[in-house]
């Protein structure tokens, strides 16, 4: 006791100054890392680039765009008031056109189709709340493509892009969808006289 190895002073000495290093290199590797992380940081500030927004040039509008629908998808009532007779159609199937057009196979492969999907618990029966369920669904479809389409021919007639429609964009829009060229059409606005518009055109 009192005595000191002169050995063990010097493994001493050793592992104090490994564990030293061994620190420094820790420090220095963090360091490194964080420099490394701020540079990092720093690029991909300076590098970030904001996708584009490019939009789609617009379709150019038809009659069918300009003129009222003779029915409302999934509305009952058409806008004169009577029945809409496809609407349990539309309602059930979405776009029944194609539907009509089918052959009788291909109109009980859709339909088996649709029973599949609308029966979601897949008893093989179709239950109230599940018949419900897609009505609803189908009819908000139909609402969504709607408010599409109408946002699609309110840009098309915006022509001056301030968010309003006027009497003068409308009408040069409505006379090249009915097939007069768009420089006859703006004139038109300014001397009614320049061109002849027929009844059913002046009457729309």
């Amino acid at each position: 006791p009192g005595k000191t190895d002169s050995g063990d002073v010097e493994k001493k000495q050793i592992n104090a100054q490994s564990h030293i290093l061994q620190n420094q290199n820790l420090n220095d590797v963090e360091e490194n890392d964080m420099n490394q992380g701020n540079a990092n940081k720093k690029n991909s500030d300076t590098l970030r680039v904001e996708p584009m927004q490019v939009e789609e040039p617009l379709k150019k509008l038809d009659k069918e765009d300009l003129n009222p629908p003779d029915h409302l998808d999934a509305v009952r009532m058409e806008q004169d008031g009577h029945l809409n007779k496809d609407w349990r159609k539309e309602v059930f199937l979405g776009e029944h056109e194609d539907f009509d057009q089918s052959t009788r196979e291909e109109q009980d492969q859709k339909l088996k189709m649709v029973f599949y999907r609308v029966d979601t618990d897949k008893d093989a029966h179709i239950s109230y709340t599940e018949m419900e369920t897609w009505i609803q669904s189908k009819v908000k479809e139909h609402f969504d493509e709607a408010a599409e389409e109408n946002n699609r021919i309110f840009k098309a007639l915006d022509t001056n892009k301030d968010g309003f429609v006027s009497w003068t964009e409308y009408c040069i829009q409505f006379l090249v969808a009915h097939g007069y060229d768009q420089k006859t059409s703006e004139k038109y606005m300014e001397d009614y006289e320049i061109i002849e518009v027929n009844d059913e055109v002046r009457d729309h």
